[in-house]
């Protein structure tokens, strides 16, 4: 009798239980699709992009290279240390660097926007074939069978049970308890990801209407702003993928133990 009870509470508990990570896994398999949309998406093959690069960047840029080189000229006017340091062969050779830097730099860019596009695809592979969505991802790290999808155990019912009188899906307690803990934080994880992947799209556009003024610094004695600007454009597009990298490998990790 007393044993009788004790099932059905576990069986309870257990039902409880997967009506939230059921709804947890909805939430992570898809903000995960919108984190690889977003991490995924080529802005660099955007011709919209590049209109506006042929455009504004190289009218803009010819105005504040002339600004910077007339901000020079006043400095090394009122000092004789500035006058020295002004070199004209010197002024030459960086304009064409900036000439030079708009002419290869969408070759570039371009590059480097497919490679990451390739790199977000390949987050697949590593996850494991079969296991495009999150949520199999995690069942599969845990051993339950690739085909199983989260939304065939809710049809199925997570308390059914085989012959032996073992529940067919997640036997463990512990490996439930260790899902229900992993949804939990990893929902609040990818909800946050998402957003910096959003963010860090918007700051690339930014960038893109700043490169006029950070590829004339060119001119400059010390080009500090475009390397700056360098920097932080690549660490963008990079660091969207590293972002959904480490997810996986770190759930791989957490939920293998």
């Amino acid at each position: 009798m007393f044993s009788g009870f004790f099932t059905i509470f576990v069986d309870i508990f257990r039902q409880l239980l997967w009506w939230i990570v059921s709804a947890l896994f909805y939430v992570l398999d898809s903000m995960f699709d919108v984190c690889k949309s977003l991490a995924g998406y080529n802005l660099m093959a955007n011709s919209t992009v590049w209109s506006y690069y042929d455009g504004f960047v190289g009218a803009f840029l010819g105005f504040f290279i002339v600004f910077r080189l007339m901000k020079r000229y006043l400095r090394s006017i009122s000092s004789e240390e500035e006058m020295e340091h002004l070199d004209p062969i010197g002024i030459i050779l960086r304009i064409g660097a900036a000439g030079l830097v708009i002419a290869v730099a969408p070759f570039i860019l371009k590059s480097i926007g497919q490679l990451t596009t390739l790199l977000v695809d390949s987050i697949e592979r590593i996850m494991g074939s079969g296991t495009s969505s999150y949520s199999g991802f995690f069942l599969s790290c845990i051993g339950v069978d690739e085909s199983v999808t989260f939304r065939m155990i809710d049809l199925d019912g997570i308390n059914s049970k085989l012959d032996d009188g073992t529940y067919k899906y997640l036997n463990s307690m512990t490996d439930f308890l260790c899902i229900f803990i992993s949804t939990v934080f990893s929902s609040f994880i990818m909800i946050i990801i998402a957003i910096q992947i959003g963010s860090r799209m918007l700051s690339m556009i930014m960038k893109m209407i700043l490169a006029p003024w950070s590829i004339s610094s060119l001119v400059e004695e010390k080009p500090d702003q475009f390397y700056s600007w360098c920097k932080l454009f690549l660490a963008d597009l990079m660091a969207n993928y590293l972002q959904l990298l480490l997810l996986v490998l770190g759930g791989t990790f957490v939920l293998s133990l």
